[in-house]
């Protein structure tokens, strides 16, 4: 799609793709997240510096609790953390649901300690809701 710089990661979710974009690591050309709905528009979701994404890299789906909300969890190998967004109900019409560009939430930060990271770059959730990540140190 048009207007990618470096695509990462894909997840397909009730229609919409989200692609991570490394992007060009710069204030011009930062790196994102993007929605690609069934219509093909194009949304961003976080934008760069601290607080927001990186270098995003894999992403994976929080499945929705009881309140109906799914996360989108994207591995922020730049900033050495995970970034938490939530993905409000689309209803299933193949339209973006797009969430706020700010992280409802951010896992672990730079470290060797557990619940810590080293550069992740892929992230997948198990069947309990367990975040599994992988990391570009091999950890």
């Amino acid at each position: 799609h048009s207007g990618l710089v470096h695509p990462w990661g894909a997840l397909l979710h009730e229609g919409v793709l989200y692609v991570s974009d490394v992007g060009g690591a710069s204030e011009e050309q930062p790196g994102r997240v993007v929605a690609i709905d069934a219509s093909e528009s194009l949304a961003r979701i976080g934008s760069f510096g601290t607080g927001h994404l990186r270098l995003p890299a894999g992403l994976a789906l929080l499945p929705a609790r009881d309140d109906g909300s799914a996360e989108l969890i994207v591995a922020d190998h730049g900033a050495h953390c995970l970034r938490a967004f939530a993905l409000p109900p689309s209803g299933g019409q193949g339209r973006a649901a797009l969430p706020s560009d700010e992280p409802s939430r951010v896992i672990g930060g730079c470290g060797r300690a557990p619940g810590l990271f080293h550069a992740p770059v892929g992230v997948a959730v198990g069947r309990d809701r367990t975040i599994f990540v992988s990391e570009f140190s091999g950890r």
